[in-house]
């Protein structure tokens, strides 16, 4: 697929419309972007998804050259969606908007590929800014984090970054961890010996750079990488 509807100019100026997906499974705020891009003037056609496996479904039959992808969505979620189109349609531009404005969240978007990273509160001015600077190739961010994010990305991103996934039995540790449980009791729940529980534990604190349990948690559901309808499934 060829994604070389619109081209940015040096002075700015788009020498032609592109076509824009928004993917978020909130139906208000899909509409609100949507209607918020819109009056940018700079998109031809806007396409929406609420899943990111529905993101994915619809660039097989559709031309797509930006997506603003939300990270916690059913099915498949932001970042795994995003990689996945990455891989299968470089030209792709992304542009993260969340409310997860955390650096293993953030750093790692722009790991894969993504090129702009927003926060949920800003304004139609700056989606248009970030379209604008996407499209030429720049990076786009506006977080708490900035300074870090630039510090990063002119460093370049490597294997240093903070981790954002966990395996299974991982996910299955830590709902037992936020539900207050022992060791000894997390044991018995998966039927794990209490020493493999306890170096599950520990590779866990040092995954995620924090000191204990509570830390831990606090870390999983900061970063949105645990949300109640993943608790549901690993309970």
């Amino acid at each position: 697929m060829e994604n070389q509807t619109g081209q940015v100019l040096p002075d700015g100026k788009m020498t032609g419309k592109i076509n824009i997906l928004v993917a978020e499974d909130h139906p208000i705020f899909r509409k609100g972007l949507k209607d918020t891009i819109a009056e940018t003037g700079l998109a031809d056609a806007i396409y929406e998804a609420g899943t990111g496996k529905e993101a994915i479904d619809l660039l097989q039959y559709e031309k797509v050259d930006l997506i603003f992808m939300d990270f916690i969505m059913p099915e498949v979620d932001g970042y795994d969606a995003s990689k996945i189109i990455l891989s299968n349609y470089p030209k792709i531009k992304i542009i993260v908007l969340t409310q997860y404005d955390e650096i293993p969240v953030i750093l790692n978007f722009f790991a894969i590929g993504v090129r702009g990273f927003l926060t949920k509160a800003i304004d139609g001015d700056e989606i248009k800014t970030a379209i604008l600077n996407v499209m030429k190739g720049n990076y786009y961010h506006h977080s708490k984090f900035d300074k870090d994010i630039s510090i990063w990305l002119f460093g370049g991103l490597s294997s240093r970054l903070p981790f954002i996934s966990f395996s299974h039995r991982e996910m299955e540790l830590i709902v037992q961890l936020s539900k207050g449980k022992t060791s000894f009791e997390i044991a018995r729940h998966l039927n794990l010996r209490y020493k493999s529980v306890e170096t599950y534990r520990h590779n866990l604190l040092n995954k995620a750079k924090v000191k204990n349990s509570a830390e831990l948690v606090d870390y999983i559901y900061r970063n949105g990488i645990m949300d109640q309808l993943r608790v549901r499934k690993f309970a």
